[in-house]
């Protein structure tokens, strides 16, 4: 829009005014603004225009909030600005409202959608809640990285009405998933060594039970963030009750391959949705 004159006056209710471009606005709105630019509306109480004048429409957000709707329909960056989470959602409902596509992170929602994800880690629910209530599978999968902590029976009615269905479904399987998959690494005890004179079938045996036991005691306690360090200290306390230079070694290879990839998957989230 640049050398483009605007022809659109936005007045937010504290008064502050936003000088937009008529052609342009509607151009990526498919509802003329929520109707504020729409030929028919225009001068039915909302709208204002003279016959030289600019077009004065009236917008209900306050302007903090309506300046980052504004600069995220314009492709502007809004960090600058600073503005905290509960703004930033806001926005999400705000460009819904008008009519501004965001279902993929395109040109219109990357610089708001990358100041969510910023601030995720704060508060991953409400994020997952407003991802999963517009559809907006980045933001959604992002935020279930940081739900591994979430008691799933403290979900209300109200948060499974806004997940919806499938949403709520993935978050559930997302956990199962996790928990499922820390049992398969504990699974099978630490590697055999050929027998010797000192440590046989039967010595090394005594580290398989020992294993066994400790795994048998961690998998009703497993959940989908379970401790790394707990997990460490408890599988490698099991060094004491062998005495097999090799065993141990064979422990604590197992020990150090469980803990990297129990680490490693720390990040596990929600998978893209296929196309």
């Amino acid at each position: 829009m640049e050398g483009e004159i605007p022809d659109v006056i936005l007045v937010c209710p504290d008064y502050v005014i936003f000088y937009a471009h008529l052609s342009y606005l509607t151009s990526i709105s498919i509802n003329a603004f929520d109707g504020l630019l729409s030929v028919e509306d225009a001068n039915h109480g909302d709208v204002v225009q003279g016959s030289s004048m600019p077009l004065v429409a009236f917008v209900p957000q306050d302007s903090l909030l309506f300046n980052i709707i504004i600069h995220t329909i314009y492709k502007l960056p809004c960090s600058q600005y600073n503005p905290p989470l509960d703004i930033l959602l806001d926005a999400v409902y705000g460009l819904k409202t008008y009519g501004i596509p965001l279902h993929e992170l395109n040109d219109f929602t990357r610089s708001l959608y990358g100041c969510i994800m910023a601030q995720i880690p704060r508060r991953p629910l409400e994020v997952y809640l407003v991802a999963a209530e517009n559809n907006i599978e980045v933001l959604a999968v992002a935020s279930s990285a940081h739900l591994h902590s979430l008691y799933l029976p403290d979900i209300t009615d109200e948060m499974a009405c806004r997940m919806g269905s499938k949403y709520l479904m993935r978050l559930i399987m997302l956990h199962i998933h996790r928990t499922e998959s820390l049992k398969r690494l504990l699974r099978n005890p630490p590697s055999g060594h050929p027998d010797t004179l000192a440590c046989g079938f039967i010595e090394q045996r005594r580290l398989s039970d020992a294993w066994a036991y400790a795994t048998a005691c961690l998998v009703g306690d497993l959940r989908p963030d379970f401790p790394v360090g707990l997990l460490r200290d408890t599988l490698g306390s099991l060094a004491s009750q062998v005495h097999c230079g090799a065993c141990k070694e064979s422990l604590k290879a197992k020990v150090r391959q469980i803990v990297l990839a129990w680490s490693t998957s720390i990040k596990v989230r929600l998978q893209l949705r296929s196309a």
